[in-house]
């Protein structure tokens, strides 16, 4: 397809799986927040051919600032307190953030406000440590040209199409979700900030293959990749999406570990689920 070439920003949609039961088609989608590429064109051919399009929880401008300003009225120490040193100034160059010499000077003369010596832990101060983590694994994407989002197109092209639009989830239940990430795991990517730009590139190449087996296994030290996000939320996404595929016409849009956890579940209930293109 013209524009799709492999220098393009544009790649078409791999990770998208055809749902059908007794003559009824939806689809299932595997979503990335952040991304170097773009997926319109195939997000547009694909809302276009179905009725209803759900996502996990609200898109909408409003719902995901009350999101940032939950996870911003919290308490970072405990994380800054579990992550070394030698950690926090390898974040600060990654990020771009001052040289040393500048920090030693900005403390003395309380440049970074109280309680911080460095940009990255005056970043965070008052955050939840989800907020701390997606903040910071963010800016490091964006520093990098990853300025799409899968999730925030489709929700726009389906709002913008007239149809209708639901979430599985509500703001209070993905909080809660975010809160059960545990600290450890949290600590733990932090420390690996030298294989961020590897674990990077390994996602892209797996996401674009449309790899779902392979994508896993890239991704296990990722924070969210625990109970509290998957084995718990996968079930409870399963039944409010399932009356819509039964129904038929409905695209479903969630986070790539869903699929693996979500798939299981729909063939179970006599679905047919097959990897496919739009």
């Amino acid at each position: 397809m013209k524009g799709m070439g492999i220098f393009s920003r544009e790649k078409e949609l791999r990770m998208l799986w055809r749902v059908e039961k007794a003559g009824r088609r939806s689809y299932l989608v595997g979503t990335v927040h952040f991304f170097p590429f773009s997926f319109k064109r195939s997000l547009r051919r694909l809302v276009s051919s179905v009725e209803t399009v759900l996502f996990e929880g609200p898109l909408d401008e409003a719902s995901m600032k009350e999101v940032v300003q939950r996870g911003s009225a919290g308490d970072s120490r405990a994380l800054m307190e579990a992550l070394d040193p030698n950690t926090v100034k390898k974040i600060n160059r990654a990020l771009g953030y001052l040289g040393d010499s500048f920090h030693a000077i900005g403390s003395q003369i309380g440049l970074f406000g109280r309680g911080c010596v460095d940009p990255f832990s005056c970043r965070i101060q008052g955050m939840r440590p989800w907020m701390a983590f997606f903040e910071t694994w963010f800016e490091f994407l964006r520093q990098r040209g990853w300025r799409y989002s899968l999730d925030l197109d489709a929700y726009e092209i389906a709002r913008d199409s007239g149809r209708e639009i639901g979430f599985l989830e509500t703001i209070e239940e993905q909080v809660r979700a975010l809160d059960g990430i545990p600290l450890e795991r949290i600590v733990g990517f932090f420390k690996e900030i030298d294989n961020w730009s590897r674990y990077a590139r390994e996602h892209v190449r797996f996401y674009l293959k449309g790899d779902l087996e392979a994508w896993p296994a890239a991704t296990m030290g990722f924070p969210t990749r625990c109970e509290a996000i998957l084995d718990r939320r996968d079930p409870v996404m399963f039944d409010r999406m399932k009356g819509y595929m039964e129904r038929g016409g409905a695209a479903v849009f969630v986070g790539i570990p869903h699929v693996r956890g979500v798939r299981p579940l729909l063939l179970e209930e006599g679905f047919e689920v097959v990897q496919d293109r739009i």
